[in-house]
């Protein structure tokens, strides 16, 4: 290190201790509400046919000074804008903090509630102003006043706090999912002990950091654990959490019956619990205890550090997939077509795709224009009058937030299924130390693939609603919106 960067080095390491005395105490508080439907509700196997384990929002605030901001996580598959609206609306209105300072993430769970429909249909009401009352007292408006009411529990549960962070790996309950067969061709999931399986052609993340808030007497108060694996390892139709209530039970082991387990799904779109060469099944109980086994482990080397709170929000607009007439007349009668030659799962999700695509246009998508970055955020909300199918492009308004909580802490929420080479590409960008990823936050884009992974093809490319390069725009941005954070903070002493 040449003399600038140690004279740098030592005035910040004055300026953060100078401010560590002076600066406003951070305050924090997390709470839970229970957001498991009645049984025989919607499940995402079908009709549910029982509880293994309840589903939660739950939330965390952080206060200091004049800035707040809350991270509300719910054990559902996905967060839609629509939802996620109303919940941060809701919030910010109960608590003052501001809109764009409320992230809202699903943790991804496929043992919970299937609420698209209801959704929608309680969306068309609730713009119309005719809420019948089917819909105002059902799932819906339930899920939001629950989690919104998470999220002002613990704004009202908050006082003084102490952060740590613990990093440690666990590097054999993820496996990435896309492999090179002997065709040549990229498969996801191609089967247990297949033979033509040649190598897996992308990485895992073994990282699990874990955020500690204690209470000012030392009391343990709950975390926020982050690591990367898609949450799909129950299986069945009874309502469940997945791992992380394996991760919360060990954790309450350690620190005592009140302590609440957050949970944040890392970049995992291109991962899962499946070790192709083996023929023997993880379970969730199996993945849950080996991280909350890692974490307590570990707890030694937990390292407390001066918060430093501060928020930024960017709204991006990524270009979407386009498609031809010809295409959506397919996807709509895609049983008795065979305009892709594509094995039969495939081929639905392609469809899929496509009415996906073409109902964003009348929703959340918007024209793109020669200036479309100015589009005011309230904009994306009106309706859209589509083009000719495969007429002028068609952006999605995403949102990119990052936390800053220290000097070598932050957390970033970014939409969609990530791919972790993404996710691996901003922790290696990110001038904090800890870096906590975490996906599916306040929209529901589905994947979001390298621009190889498009080239390659397979399952999540066909998937994803975005054109190629939507992924590496979100990851530039929030890596320039990490730096300004930690530029910021000598300017914030």
């Amino acid at each position: 290190m040449n003399g600038t960067l140690i004279r740098a080095a030592t005035l910040l390491m004055i300026s953060l201790s100078a401010f560590a005395q002076a600066a406003p105490r951070l305050e924090a508080g997390l709470a839970a509400r229970d957001i498991t439907p009645e049984i025989g509700y919607g499940h995402y196997r079908g009709e549910s046919t029982g509880v293994r384990d309840p589903l939660h929002a739950k939330a965390v605030v952080f206060r200091q000074g004049d800035e707040a901001a809350a991270l509300i996580i719910c054990d559902i598959i996905g967060a839609p804008r629509a939802l996620v609206t109303r919940i941060r609306s809701r919030a910010a209105e109960e608590t003052g903090i501001p809109f764009e300072h409320i992230g809202v993430a699903a943790t991804h769970t496929h043992t919970g509630p299937d609420y698209f429909a209801e959704l929608r249909h309680y969306v068309e009401a609730d713009d119309a102003g005719e809420l019948p009352e089917e819909l105002a007292g059902g799932y819906v408006a339930q899920l939001i006043e629950q989690t919104a009411g998470a999220a002002v529990d613990a704004y009202e549960a908050a006082g003084p706090v102490s952060l740590e962070v613990l990093r440690t790996e666990v590097a054999n309950v993820s496996f990435n999912r896309r492999f090179l067969m002997k065709d040549g061709t990229v498969r996801f999931n191609p089967g247990r002990l297949n033979p033509d399986i040649v190598r897996s052609v992308g990485p895992i993340d073994p990282e699990v950091l874990t955020l500690f808030v204690w209470g000012g007497d030392g009391a343990p108060l709950g975390s926020l654990t982050n690591f990367a694996n898609h949450l799909d390892t129950m299986g069945g139709a009874e309502y469940s959490a997945d791992y992380p209530y394996y991760v919360e039970e060990m954790l309450r082991d350690e620190f005592g019956a009140s302590f609440l387990s957050m949970f944040g799904l890392g970049a995992a779109g291109d991962l899962n619990h499946t070790d192709v060469a083996s023929q023997e099944r993880l379970t969730s109980q199996d993945i849950g205890e080996a991280l909350g086994e890692a974490i307590r482990e570990n707890l030694d080397g937990r390292g407390e550090f001066s918060p430093v709170l501060g928020v930024k929000s960017r709204t991006l607009f990524v270009p979407m997939q386009d498609y031809t007439e010809k295409e959506l007349e397919w996807a709509r009668e895609y049983a008795s077509q065979t305009l892709y030659a594509e094995r039969s799962f495939l081929q639905r999700r392609r469809a899929l795709k496509l009415l996906s695509l073409h109902a964003a246009r009348t929703g959340e998508a918007i024209p793109a224009d020669s200036d479309g970055a100015s589009l005011a955020f309230h904009e994306m909300h009106q309706p859209a009058i589509p083009p000719a199918a495969s007429g002028e492009p068609w952006v999605l308004p995403v949102e990119v937030q990052a936390f800053r909580l220290g000097p070598d802490t932050a957390i970033v929420t970014l939409p969609g299924e990530l791919f972790v080479e993404l996710g691996l590409e901003l922790k290696d960008r990110s001038p904090f130390q800890h870096t906590l990823v975490i996906q599916l936050a306040n929209a529901h884009i589905a994947y979001v693939p390298t621009e190889e992974a498009f080239r390659q093809g397979d399952y999540e490319p066909v998937n994803s609603r975005l054109a190629p390069g939507g992924g590496e725009a979100m990851i530039d941005a929030a890596a320039e919106m990490l730096e300004a954070l930690h530029d910021g903070l000598a300017g914030d002493f």
